[in-house]
């Protein structure tokens, strides 16, 4: 069999998702909250020998503590380390990231707590960031049926080249996730829109996806869930099936590609006739009356800046 059938875009059976009138009213106000409170773990649970690294972590916490730079903090905006340190929600994703070596983990914790002492995510502000999202290119809106957040990409409403305002906002994101995680819930979701990607187009500069790709491994480790990618260029799905057996299996399983198109005023939603490893449909992961219409949900929700700023000051009693 040829290795790359099961990366095939277009080998596919139509299913139908939502039909949109021609006019629709749309949705303008975001959901930032969880419609739970608390959601049953889709974790593994913790280990015995997991249990132990944790209590070695903390048995360390005077080491790890040690010669760490002190923070700036004129602005008001103070790092807790020591309370980062203990939070075991935390340890767990750095344990198991790290394949449970106790070095490696140690190295990996230290480097997080340099990076934010220095780089300071907990002291970012909205008005910092917000001409990041003026476009709708990334936001989070709902939940999956785990109560995970779900952030949506779209590369190709890019707005600005300051690469470092494009990383400062990408971390605020990232912090902004672990704060409407709702009780039992540890990973996000991520929707990203490759539609309008062509091979002349660069989603982000190198410095940048280089940058976002070290922040999220090095200091978000173990928070995505899923990460599917709409409407994947052929070749874009053929350099990642050249690419495939680089990536590790765990990486591998987070990452699905779906195909929809819109056939007489009906949105379908192409995928294998059985899913495979790589091919989905949204409905396997979403409840579709809270998924974005145009990612083939039923909810009709547009993006609109000065609503979702205004929602997202309002909910988050924000006022910076």
């Amino acid at each position: 069999m040829n290795i790359f059938s099961k990366f095939r875009s277009n080998s596919a059976t139509p299913i139908e998702t939502s039909a949109l009138p021609e006019a629709v009213e749309y949705i303008k106000v975001p959901i930032l909250k969880s419609p739970q409170p608390e959601y049953e773990s889709v974790d593994p649970p913790i280990t015995e020998n997991e249990a132990k690294l944790i209590e070695k972590l903390k048995a360390s916490t005077d080491e790890l503590l040690l010669d760490l730079p002190k923070e700036d903090t004129s602005d008001g905006y103070v790092f807790d380390a020591e309370s980062w340190l203990n939070d075991e929600s935390s340890l767990i994703r750095y344990i198991r990231a790290r394949k449970e070596k106790l070095e490696d983990i140690k190295k990996a914790l230290i480097k997080s707590l340099k990076w934010r002492i220095q780089y300071r995510p907990h002291a970012i502000k909205l008005s910092d960031i917000e001409i990041e999202w003026r476009t709708g290119k990334s936001y989070f809106n709902g939940f999956d049926r785990h109560g995970r957040p779900i952030l949506y990409l779209r590369s190709h409403l890019e707005n600005t080249k300051d690469s470092d305002n494009q990383i400062r906002s990408t971390v605020f994101l990232m912090e902004l996730a672990s704060k409407i995680m709702p009780k039992g819930v540890s990973k996000m979701v991520i929707i990203t829109d490759l539609t309008k990607l062509t091979i002349m187009s660069s989603a982000a500069s190198p410095k940048t996806s280089t940058s976002f790709l070290d922040i999220l491994q090095s200091h978000y480790p173990e928070r995505l869930a899923k990460a599917i990618l709409f409407n994947p260029p052929s070749v874009y799905v053929f350099i990642y099936g050249l690419l495939s057996p680089f990536i590790d299996n765990v990486t591998k399983k987070k990452i699905f590609f779906t195909n929809i198109v819109k056939q007489g005023g009906k949105k379908l939603v192409f995928s294998k006739d059985n899913e495979t490893e790589t091919w989905t449909t949204p409905q396997a992961h979403f409840d579709m009356d809270q998924f974005e219409s145009d990612f083939s949900g039923n909810w009709n929700f547009k993006y609109d800046h000065d609503t979702y700023i205004k929602y997202f000051k309002e909910t988050f009693a924000c006022n910076n």
